[in-house]
């Protein structure tokens, strides 16, 4: 007799967990695309007051590919409920773990008062790891299996980035050091700017120096311009652009952006021109680095991690897609990154 209201219940329940894992997933995706784990991909911020609260299309798909294949692979909830019991024992361990090191590291806690805090919850949850050993066989090897390929991808592509980012930092050098080697012929008498994007907003990167190396800077005005996320939704025109002088036609810009705010060139421009620096003509030149991955030691294991960083670059947003800077209007230099 209680059969309809026992599924009427079931059912919400199962509404309420499945919202409860999009959402996680999406803020666990957004994080680690700040982080540098996963490549950029499109992320809608949903609310003004709440960061966290977002929507990633791209996940969105992939979850309701893994549902219905998961639904059609075990048929039934029994099943399943191998899958899910590890899973979720699994994940009570790590989180365990990783209180453990906040309360270390960010709290400075004494290891008797943070093993006192964390103990007897790892030793039970130790206990229903162990319980659910023997489900592997039966399904519990599915989140096991997801939970590799995420490590293998977020691993690969965080030290591919870190190779790229350390590549850059070796090819760029300080201010003065740059302006006393070029001694005065910075800036020559022809009417055009050469914006060079650049995430390190103190330094002369890369592509600069092999710039002016080629041309000797043949460009009125040359600007370095970095990018900056703010906590904040909404970033204000009047704190959006900020222009600092390095010397008579060199010009370093920093831009911030609101969580909300959707990453284009269009208010750059506009608060540039504040500062009488007009990036909209056609004389204007956007440069960024186009690192090209060459293999560094031979081995199978190098090669395939190599290939997979590759295959995740090509299939990641740019930041000069994301801006929307016209094709014609951008210039890319290549750096070789041994990896």
């Amino acid at each position: 007799a209680a059969l309809y209201a026992v599924v009427a219940i079931a059912t919400a329940a199962t509404i309420i967990a499945s919202q409860a894992l999009i959402s996680g997933v999406f803020t666990l995706a957004k994080q680690a695309i700040n982080l540098g784990f996963i490549p950029r991909t499109r992320v809608i911020f949903t609310s003004e007051l709440n960061r966290g609260q977002v929507y990633v299309p791209a996940l969105n798909g992939l979850l309701a590919a893994a549902c219905i294949a998961l639904v059609l692979g075990f048929r039934s909830s029994e099943r399943l409920a191998d899958a899910y019991g590890l899973a979720v024992a699994v994940t009570m361990v790590v989180t365990s773990v990783a209180y453990f090191v906040v309360v270390r590291e960010k709290f400075a806690w004494s290891i008797f008062k943070a093993t006192l805090a964390t103990g007897p919850f790892l030793l039970v949850e130790l206990l229903f790891v162990s319980g659910s050993v023997r489900k592997i066989p039966d399904g519990g090897w599915i989140p096991l299996v997801i939970s590799l390929i995420v490590f293998v991808i977020a691993s690969t592509w965080r030290s591919g980035r870190r190779r790229i980012a350390a590549s850059l930092v070796e090819q760029s050098e300080p201010v003065e050091q740059f302006l006393g080697a070029v001694k005065g012929r910075l800036g020559m008498p022809f009417h055009g700017t050469a914006v060079f994007l650049t995430a390190d907003p103190h330094g002369v990167p890369f592509v600069m120096r092999h710039h002016w190396a080629r041309t000797h800077s043949t460009d009125e005005r040359i600007i370095l311009l970095t990018i900056l996320p703010t906590n904040d939704p909404y970033s204000s025109d009047e704190n959006r652009v900020s222009v600092e002088g390095l010397s008579e036609h060199l010009i370093r810009i920093t831009v911030r952006f609101g969580f909300m705010e959707k990453l284009d060139i269009a208010p750059i421009v506009k608060g540039c021109a504040s500062f009488g620096l007009h990036l909209d003509d056609e004389e204007t030149t956007y440069y960024s680095a186009d690192p090209q991955i060459v293999p560094k030691k031979p081995g199978l294991w190098r090669a395939w991690r190599r290939n997979l960083y590759v295959f995740l670059k090509r299939n990641s947003r740019p930041m000069t897609s994301s801006l929307g800077i016209p094709a014609d209007a951008l210039a890319k230099l290549g750096l070789e990154v041994p990896m």
